[in-house]
């Protein structure tokens, strides 16, 4: 068969690009709209403008099935807009896609099908969220998350855990009346906020069967010891080596997977990734969100950690044959993926242009995934506020550690940042 993956250049599909194409060779196109200066020379990575000249190219390479894999694209009808053109789809559409997008539709389904969530309100009216959260907030017990319902393209922006009163406020300010329809939302979750571990749990489904990847961990705070704005992922770490208790486990798939799996299903056919987003907390396990595709950057993590065909998989997931998949992953091993990001990232991102020097000193078991670059010339450029990811696998976090920052080190542009506590504790959820 052959593959067409339409994105951004991101590394979520850099990644699948990369391993598809080490499966099936030549038969593995890329159609991308924004940059990839990784990718720029091969010669099956292609710059596009729109799906219009995308879908003519996968016409002209006779491709049989076109992968949408990010959550922009998959919000804007991008599946629906090539299913409509004949393609074969390995993406959902954008009803299903909605289940991400709205985070007051995604907490409806959980009420609906009897899934732990922290409780919540949703409110329309700036003031009235306003005078909830005077009469509600108390430090250090009572304190609240706040959500944009639309999906905002800047992290720190969807999702805000104010420190404060004060600060809650001016993030429900900014987000409800300064900002504007545009960047703003009209519906707003004041969620109560809890604490523990958490999990990105990985599941694909194909409608009737699913199949659980290995445990995963992403880093959201921009800074050290959780501290600082959410990102869209300034890390992740993911391990075969089992950290979930028996009791834990059963509950997970037992109240988390399958409801959410009855859920999605009575939006859609669902034939592709659900990402849950889990908090072990003193009380139970709640689900935080759910994700309609794989992390970025938890896919080029987990990825690492698949040893049995990527192709098979997606296949056997579109022909709802999933059960009969085997899959092989590589044993009591983990993986890590640290990324580096631009100055002022990501509030006012800067320093772009910037080169990116050392590509060439990296380590062969070291894999480098572009989120946004491009080629200027013959020299690697910053094209964007989450720049790249190095991801290494092997038998420990510590030795995975030591890779990692060793080759970070050899890596280099004004204003590169990067967390240096990635993978200390390793996976907690006992």
């Amino acid at each position: 068969m052959k593959y067409l993956i339409y994105g951004s250049g991101n590394a979520r599909e850099h990644s699948t690009f990369m391993r598809l194409k080490s499966e099936t060779g030549s038969n593995v196109f890329f159609a991308c709209y924004g940059s990839n200066g990784i990718l720029q020379g091969d010669p099956n990575f292609f710059s596009v403008q729109n799906t219009t000249m995308a879908i003519l190219l996968a016409k002209e390479k006779m491709v049989d099935m076109v992968l949408v894999l990010s959550p922009l694209d998959l919000l804007k009808g991008i599946a629906d807009i090539f299913a409509k053109a004949g393609f074969k789809v390995f993406g959902v559409k954008t009803k299903l896609a909605q289940v991400e997008g709205s985070k007051v539709y995604a907490k409806s389904l959980m009420e609906e099908f009897g899934i732990d969530t922290p409780d919540y309100r949703v409110f329309h009216s700036f003031q009235k969220a306003k005078a909830f959260l005077e009469q509600s907030w108390i430090a250090g017990s009572s304190e609240y998350v706040i959500k944009s319902d639309r999906f905002l393209a800047n992290a720190s922006l969807r999702v805000s855990i104010p420190q404060n009163l004060e600060e809650a406020m001016e993030t429900l300010y900014f987000l409800m009346v300064s900002s504007g329809m545009d960047t703003g939302s009209r519906y707003v979750i004041l969620e109560k906020k809890v604490t523990g571990p958490e999990l990105s749990n990985h599941i694909m489904f194909d409608g009737d069967s699913y199949l659980l990847f290995p445990a995963v961990q992403d880093y959201k705070k921009l800074y050290e010891n959780d501290h600082g704005p959410n990102t869209d992922g300034i890390g992740s770490m993911a391990s075969t080596i089992p950290v979930i208790t028996d009791d834990d486990q059963k509950y997970i798939e037992n109240r988390v997977i399958e409801p959410s799996l009855k859920a999605v299903s009575s939006v859609g056919d669902y034939r592709f990734f659900l990402y849950t987003g889990i908090i072990k907390t003193p009380q139970g396990i709640n689900v935080l969100e759910y994700n309609t595709r794989p992390g970025n950057p938890e896919w080029s993590t987990l990825l690492s950690l698949l040893e049995s065909s990527l192709e098979d998989l997606i296949n056997y997931t579109m022909e709802k044959r999933l059960s009969a998949y085997r899959p092989v992953w590589r044993q009591n091993a983990v993986s890590l993926t640290v990324m580096a990001t631009a100055s002022g990232y990501p509030f006012t991102e800067k320093e772009y242009e910037e080169k990116i020097r050392g590509v060439e000193n990296l380590d062969e078991d070291v894999m480098l995934v572009s989120d946004h670059t491009r080629k200027e010339e013959d020299a690697l450029v910053v094209s964007g506020g989450r720049v790249f990811g190095l991801t290494h696998t092997t038998d420990s976090f510590e030795n995975a550690r030591k890779k990692i920052y060793a080759n970070m080190e050899r890596l280099s542009f004004k204003g590169m940042f990067y967390r240096d506590d990635i993978g200390t504790n390793g996976i907690r959820f006992r």
